[in-house]
């Protein structure tokens, strides 16, 4: 069953928090746990490409081929740069999930602070 989010276009985030449904916070958290799960992803790569790589300096040492030693040290380089990028990727949606809730946080607490100033003023007026 899809439903129409059309509604959610133009406001701002407290008005679609007050939107969203609970199944809408779950996928909220399904989407963070999908981020640690890829950084988890990039990790086992980076071992893999590590693993790969020594093993090819290690038993391919003893020949006469320089190859294997250039591949297993562009392996480290590779496992080095994943490992890197995956640690770097997952930062940088942390960081933008925290701007969303914080920037989400920041709005409810100005809307409550204008109510209760609002509300002071009409009972001042009167």
């Amino acid at each position: 069953m899809r439903r129409n989010f059309s509604s959610l276009y133009g406001k701002t985030l407290s008005e679609k928090a007050q939107i969203l449904e609970f199944s809408d916070y779950l996928a909220i958290d399904r989407t963070v746990m999908a981020n640690e799960r890829t950084l988890l992803a990039y990790i086992r790569t980076g071992v893999g490409l590590l693993i790969a790589g020594l093993a090819l300096i290690r038993f391919f040492k003893q020949t006469h081929f320089d190859y294997y030693e250039i591949a297993g040290i562009a392996s480290i380089i590779a496992a080095i740069s994943v490992t890197i990028f995956g640690i770097r990727d997952f930062f940088h949606m942390r960081g933008f999930y925290s701007a969303v809730l914080e920037q989400q946080f920041l709005e409810q607490k100005t809307k409550k602070a204008e109510a209760l100033q609002n509300q002071k003023n009409s009972t001042a007026r009167s």
